[in-house]
């Protein structure tokens, strides 16, 4: 009741806090939680709910917070938006039982169809990328990460148990 009497411009300590800009601030979400809680609705958007359980379900351990990262993915949708990766950021992560190799230069998963590939250096890609790859440089590979170049046919067919 005091704050109705009193000047805005007054100099007394005890009252001048309550004048600050800051106390609109305070004022303004102390307001939005009331009429929230009023009105039975959430104090978040109910999209980014949504977004945020799809996202949670996405992201692995192996999601970077840099784009340009060598353990970033190009076809993972966290990886390669940085609006989703942030609103990821505090999220759990998902548990997955069975893995999935994606190869780092075509982003695609291999599969029976496109088995994985391990060249002399240990480096493991798919079989469709390397063979696009020695189709364009005469039936030569070149490692993307450790700039190595081999035979087509140094590359071993991989199998994982």
């Amino acid at each position: 009741m005091t704050l109705l009497v009193m000047d805005p411009l007054v100099e007394c300590k005890r009252y001048k806090s309550l004048y600050s800009q800051n106390r609109w601030v305070e004022l303004s979400e102390k307001f939005k939680s009331i009429f929230f809680s009023l009105y039975g609705l959430p104090s978040m958007s109910i999209l980014l709910l949504l977004l945020q359980t799809g996202i949670s379900c996405l992201k692995t351990r192996s999601c970077s917070n840099d784009k340009n990262s060598d353990d970033s993915n190009r076809n993972c949708p966290i990886c390669s938006s940085k609006a989703l990766n942030e609103i990821s950021k505090d999220l759990p992560l998902s548990y997955h039982t069975n893995s999935s190799l994606v190869c780092r230069i075509s982003g695609l998963k291999m599969n029976e169809n496109n088995p994985p590939m391990r060249l002399p250096n240990g480096y493991v890609y798919s079989y469709i990328s390397l063979k696009d790859m020695s189709d364009k440089g005469n039936g030569i590979v070149q490692c993307p990460r450790s700039g190595d170049s081999f035979s087509f046919g140094d590359c071993v067919k991989l199998f994982i148990l």
